[in-house]
């Protein structure tokens, strides 16, 4: 990863302690924070920036299943232009998803899935029990790109995004406004958008959606946080959770259609194996089902 570049690796730290810190905004110790952002300015390096993703390349080829890159042979196709693997077929576009990008006029809607039969795009919604079987679309060629492809660890639209924040915040000096644009145009480059930057400042300059725009919104941490996770769409799921926890962004009505009206939840269960492996320590926890919906300590 990165080819043993000092300065990168120090930049990859870097971003790792922003997510970090930002993790305990609103909640946490903001005197703590600040401080340990006015250590990372001092000390140096910065953050991952333009086309600086933090990705992994060992040397993937479509020579077998074991060569390729682990996602694409998971979600993607067999070996030597074979057909796709089952999972290409059962992981289909969610038409949340779908439909935000439409109402937005997101460009990065054709990158993110494929077109149906019927030339559009279409998909279920998680947990609906009327789910279709024709018209879906599956995952795009932005995020499946290649066997050959990189494996992404940490994509510079998503460190851009939180320097975004934390200016925004009062956390950084600088321009968040240019930094939440940067955010967007490394996403555009990510998935190999056409002209990815003029497309990507076009999206943002022209847009009346202020969630889009931040020049006509109303709220800029909402508008950060909705653009970040459009660009963590099928790359950093858990992220996005995450983001959510501690922002409330994106705000999701329904968040599974299997039981409507229930909570988004709040937190992971430990797994079986912490209760083989880990017994007295996961026990001290007294963990029932409900706490799915109890916050971890840096939620809101």
């Amino acid at each position: 990863m990165f080819g043993a570049s000092k300065s990168l690796w120090i930049a990859f730290a870097n971003t790792i302690k922003l997510r970090i810190l930002l993790r305990q905004v609103p909640n946490g110790d903001q005197s703590y924070v600040s401080t340990e952002l006015t250590n990372i300015t001092t000390q140096g390096g910065g953050y991952l920036g333009a086309g600086q993703d933090a990705s992994i390349q060992p040397g993937y080829s479509d020579l077998s299943s074991l060569s390729q890159n682990p996602f694409w042979a998971d979600y993607g196709f067999l070996p030597n232009g074979g057909g796709p693997n089952q999972n290409y077929n059962f992981f289909i576009a969610n038409q949340l998803m779908v439909n935000f990008l439409d109402s937005t006029a997101d460009p990065r809607l054709g990158y993110f899935y494929t077109k149906n039969g019927n030339g559009t795009y279409g998909g279920n919604f998680f947990g609906s029990a009327l789910t279709q079987v024709s018209g879906l679309s599956s995952i795009g060629t932005g995020i499946l790109q290649s066997p050959k492809m990189p494996a992404l660890i940490f994509s510079a639209s998503q460190s851009y995004f939180m320097q975004a924040e934390a200016v925004q915040r009062g956390l950084l000096t600088g321009n968040y406004q240019t930094l939440f644009k940067q955010g967007v145009e490394e996403s555009f480059r990510y998935l190999g958008v056409t002209n990815a930057m003029t497309a990507a400042d076009n999206f943002v300059s022209t847009s009346a959606n202020g969630l889009v725009n931040l020049t006509v919104s109303t709220n800029a941490l909402q508008t950060i946080l909705y653009q970040k996770w459009v660009a963590e769409c099928e790359l950093d799921g858990y992220e996005a959770y995450s983001d959510y926890r501690r922002t409330g962004y994106p705000f999701i009505a329904t968040p599974s259609y299997a039981v409507p009206g229930q909570a988004m939840p709040k937190r992971l269960l430990y797994p079986e194996s912490e209760y083989t492996q880990n017994v007295a320590n996961v026990n001290a926890q007294n963990q029932t089902a409900s706490d799915i919906y109890t916050k971890i300590f840096w939620g809101m």
